[in-house]
């Protein structure tokens, strides 16, 4: 019997159990009050549009229970990068540790994103300096220095 076959069973128990409870809740409802239909309205509709998401994201070979940060590998190799600055015997164990870890097509992608967060970084520094941001709180934030947020905030000024 193939797995398919092994499925098929589990599947339509699965599918009677989701109808009889729809038929229980439908009985609950006559009996409840609006706010009660409601909530049992919204629940049913959160939970179709979860197994929706699920089944979606399991077609596409991902992980549907995967709640972490999707940049949290990113954020780690950054936090790496800046811990070993003073150290070379660190910064040489990273970078063997990534060669070893990262293929062509990855380090592609960090490599762009690393030039489009660089390319964005003058218009998220007018933003904040535009919301009253001072220029220690924007260098601090982006992680460069008041004279780079200056530079960049003389450089629009000129332009204007």
């Amino acid at each position: 019997m193939s797995s398919d076959e092994n499925q098929a069973p589990q599947q339509q128990a699965t599918d009677i159990e989701s109808l009889l409870d729809r038929a229980r809740l439908a009985d609950r409802q006559h009996r409840a009050s609006p706010a009660d239909k409601l909530r049992t309205r919204l629940i049913a509709a959160l939970t179709d549009f979860d197994h929706e998401r699920r089944a979606e994201i399991l077609a596409a070979g991902g992980n549907p229970d995967e709640t972490g940060d999707p940049f949290e590998t990113v954020r780690a190799i950054a936090d790496n990068w800046a811990a070993s600055t003073d150290d070379p015997a660190a910064r040489t164990a990273l970078l063997d540790d990534l060669a070893g870890r990262l293929d062509n097509g990855t380090v592609r992608a960090l490599r762009l994103a690393g030039e489009a967060a660089a390319a964005v970084t003058p218009r998220l520094i007018y933003m904040h300096a535009d919301t009253g941001f001072s220029t220690a709180v924007i260098a601090s934030d982006f992680g460069v220095s008041e004279s780079y947020v200056y530079r960049i905030l003389r450089k629009r000024s000129a332009e204007k």
